[in-house]
C-alpha cells in the first residue's frame, strides 16, 4: 500500500477536526493524534468509520478507504463512558423504582398488622347521637330479634 498522505475528517462533540495520516498508520496512531487533540485518552475513544466500530487498533488507514483512490477519510469520535452514564442512569431510576414499591408493600403490610393489634385506630369514631345504655356491646341484642320480629308483623 501506498504512504501518501491522508484527510482524515473527525467529528467529536458537534465539531469536525482535520487530521493529516497516512495510509500505512494504524489505528493506534490516529488515536492517539485525537488525544492531542480533545484531552480525550485513547482508551475512552470510540471510533466509528463507515458504520462500523474500530475495536482493533492495528487496522491501516488504508484498509479502511472506500476506493483506493481516495485520500479522504470521515470517522466520528465518541466517548466510551457516555455510554457508561447512560447505563448507571437507567439502574438509578429502576433502583428507585423499587425502593418505591418497596416502601409502598411495606406501608400496606405495616397498615394491616397494625389494624389486627389495634383494632380502634382504624375503626373511627361512633355515631353521634347513638347512646348505648348499660352494655357497651354493640352488637345484636338479645330483645333485637323480638323487635324486629313485630315491626315485620309476625309473632304471635
Amino acid at each position: 500500500m501506498e504512504c501518501d498522505t491522508l484527510c482524515v475528517r473527525v467529528r467529536y462533540k458537534g465539531e469536525n477536526l482535520e487530521l493529516d495520516a497516512t495510509a500505512a498508520d494504524q489505528v493506534s496512531v490516529l488515536s492517539t493524534k485525537l488525544a492531542k487533540r480533545t484531552g480525550l485518552a485513547p482508551a475512552k475513544q470510540r471510533l466509528i468509520c463507515r458504520g462500523r466500530v474500530l475495536n482493533d487498533n492495528t487496522i491501516q488507514l488504508g484498509t479502511l478507504l472506500p476506493t483506493a483512490s481516495a485520500r479522504e477519510l470521515s470517522m466520528m469520535l465518541m466517548p466510551l463512558d457516555s455510554d457508561n452514564s447512560c447505563s448507571q442512569h437507567v439502574f438509578r431510576k429502576l433502583a428507585r423504582q423499587v425502593l418505591d414499591l418497596a416502601a409502598i408493600l411495606w406501608a400496606i403490610i405495616y397498615r394491616f398488622f397494625h389494624s389486627l393489634l389495634v383494632p380502634t385506630s382504624y375503626a373511627g369514631e361512633p355515631p353521634k347521637g347513638k347512646h348505648v345504655k348499660g352494655n357497651q356491646n354493640n352488637g345484636p341484642q338479645a330483645g333485637d330479634l323480638a323487635g324486629l320480629a313485630a315491626a315485620c308483623g309476625a309473632g304471635g
